[in-house]
């Protein structure tokens, strides 16, 4: 899960950034603003966003960029919320299309049934957290949410071991093969320049978490490492799904988890 979980946002992430000048978190926010059709109110805009520095950082950025506006707040007069400008709205449709076609072209085992599979269970999952959302996209936004809490739960874990996501990932592939690569195999895989893999797999020898000899393999103090570092990433995981209260939805999450590792991994 920590692998594909990690590479679906880098390929959100990036897309995003290329295609409509937003980040992942502010396409995020921009989806989760489309799906309240009276705005969403900025008294509710903090709890999903609560492993930021700034909670509101997004919301001011794309205030700034003039794709959201402030509205009065109709179950509150006195407070605001957000809705989608018109440019607001053809960005969100550009990020999400160029997302779609991204994610088709880069996994090669998300074929067309594959991909109205994915998107009917990330509606389903939409439907069961929160049934009052309108959504009217591919992708909704609790999902994408979930997406971008998960990338800054494992950053922060990862960097409690003094490690980069990148380097898991890379401890992670090696230990999934159960044997040894070359630079090259490593770069296919994970879809870097070879140059970039050569970098980790120096500073993680360096570590004495891999063991090199013109190839590649991951050591047991490796296997050791990424162990504790998924296990970790999974229990804080789980308590951020509970104290969001979306245990209820446990079952599908699960399901969406299983079918990400197997198109995404």
């Amino acid at each position: 899960m920590f692998v594909a979980m990690n590479r679906l946002f880098m390929l959100v992430d990036s897309t995003c950034g290329v295609a409509s000048d937003l980040t992942a978190s502010e396409y995020s926010m921009l989806a989760n603003v489309s799906e309240h059709d009276s705005g969403l109110p900025i008294r509710e805009i903090q709890p999903p966003y609560e492993y930021a520095k700034n909670p509101f950082f997004d919301m001011e950025l794309l205030e700034q960029k003039e794709l959201v506006e402030r509205i009065r707040d109709v179950s509150d007069r006195r407070g605001y919320a957000l809705a989608l400008s018109e440019k607001g709205k053809e960005r969100l449709s550009l990020a999400e299309e160029m997302v779609g076609i991204s994610m088709i072209e880069v996994f090669p085992l998300l074929d067309e049934d594959s991909f109205e599979h994915l998107v009917e269970l990330l509606h389903t999952l939409s439907s069961r957290c929160d049934s009052g959302r309108s959504v009217k996209s591919l992708f909704p936004g609790i999902p994408l949410r979930m997406l971008i809490d998960y990338r800054m739960l494992s950053e922060r874990e990862c960097s409690h071991y003094g490690m980069s996501i990148a380097q898991v990932v890379v401890l992670c592939t090696l230990e999934r093969f159960q044997g040894i690569c070359s630079v090259g195999q490593l770069a296919n895989v994970l879809a870097m320049p070879e140059e970039a893999v050569e970098r980790f797999l120096d500073s993680l020898e360096k570590r004495d978490l891999v063991h090199v000899d013109r190839l590649y393999c991951i050591n047991e103090r490796g296997k050791r490492r990424v162990e504790a570092i998924v296990e970790q990433v999974g229990a804080v995981t789980k308590h951020a799904i509970e104290e969001h209260g979306f245990a209820e939805a446990n079952d599908l999450l699960l399901g969406l988890a299983e079918y990400c590792m197997y198109l995404f991994a």
